[in-house]
This record gives structure tokens, sequence and C-alpha cells, in this order.
């Protein structure tokens, strides 16, 4: 059974989600890194609302995790200010992993039909996320922003037809220790015990090309 709570509703651009991550690993405190992001996006984003939830899904992402996530949130936020641009957006895809649920279907979705048919529609995501999910009003919203972060992340490519995606180039982790904590926020995010040889090809890492490793 899905989880309740979708969270995951806004677009959330690759340069806040840097911002996020370096504030938290300064400021280590979720009010602060709250505030601190509404002032980032006060330029960028019309609207206190649209702001504050935007700021709630980034806080969420790198600082209000569960215990059990503590360790590997830590892990990534030591490493990520020596990071390469490739490399910081692996450690913002596994956080959003284990953040949120609904970014996991959807990326695991986006990855097996563009692995199956190369291009597809956004109605075919949103028709099978709302088969997982339950027909929610939400997800209409939802799933169409989630789809648009992956193209700011420029994993996710707009065919010239409108509502029409293709997967983008993909990135190769080439640090073994990056790879492993990916494929560990992957084990978590599932509760999931798979072996490392279907971690490393699992659809919702479909931006990712990994080694195998052991972790």
């Amino acid at each position: 059974m899905a989880p309740d709570r979708i969270g995951f509703d806004r677009l959330i651009r690759l340069r806040w989600l840097d911002r996020a991550a370096l504030l938290a690993a300064e400021l280590r405190d979720a009010d602060a890194l709250h505030q601190a992001m509404l002032a980032q996006l006060a330029g960028e984003l019309p609207g206190a609302d649209a702001r504050r939830k935007t700021a709630n899904v980034l806080t969420r992402i790198w600082w209000r995790v569960p215990d059990e996530h503590i360790p590997l949130r830590d892990e990534a936020l030591a490493q990520i200010k020596a990071c390469t641009p490739e490399e910081r957006l692996l450690f913002h895809w596994g956080m959003c992993l284990l953040a949120y649920p609904i970014f996991r279907d959807v990326a695991a979705t986006v990855g097996r039909l563009s692995r199956l048919q190369g291009t597809f529609r956004q109605a075919q995501v949103v028709s099978r996320i709302s088969a997982e999910w339950g027909n929610r009003s939400t997800l209409d919203t939802a799933v169409p922003r989630i789809e648009r972060s992956f193209v700011d992340w420029g994993v996710l490519v707009m065919a010239e037809e409108k509502g029409i995606y293709r997967a983008g180039k993909q990135i190769t982790v080439a640090r073994r220790e990056s790879a492993s904590w990916l494929l560990a926020t992957v084990r978590q995010s599932r509760a999931s015990e798979l072996p490392v040889t279907d971690l490393v090809r699992a659809p919702d890492l479909f931006a990712f090309v990994l080694p195998l490793v052991n972790r």
C-alpha cells in the first residue's frame, strides 16, 4: 500500500538542492535551514506559500530525516562540498529516495518506460503512479513537477511534442564509495535485500551507470 503523504509536489531546481545541502552541512539545524532557504528563494519564486512549500521539501530532503537515515545523511554532507556536479546530483538523488516514496516511484516508472519505449508520455507516468497510489487529484500536480525537476537536473529531456519525454545522458559514477552510498539509499528506501547485481540496474537509478560494489 502506498503511503498517505505525497510531499514532493514542487518543482525543485538543482541549484536549490546544491544550496540546501551546503547550508545543511553548515547550519545543522532544521529551522535555520528552512529560513535560509526561504531567503534563497525570495528572488526566484513569487508567492510566500510557494516559497514555504518549496523550502519544506528541501529541508525534508537534506535535514529532517528519520533517525535510521541520519548516518547516510551525515555521510553525504561530509562529502558533498568536494564533489563534482555529477556526484552532487548522486547525493541529492539518494536523499530524495530516502525522503519521498513518491520520488522513488516516479523515478522507477520513468526508468522502466524509458528502457521499454525510449520516449514516453507524461500521462503514462501519471496513470501508472495513480494505479499504485490511488486516484488522487494531487498526483496530477506532483508527478509533472517531479518530471520537470528531472528535466532541470538534466536526466530527462522534453521532446518537441508537448508531454513527451526521453531519458537524458546517463551519469557514469566513477567513485566506488559514492556508488556504494547510493545503493545503500536504494536498499533503505525499499527496505529490500536485493543483490547488488539487481540494485545497480534498479529503474529508480535510471540516471546513473554504477559499478558493481559491496556495501
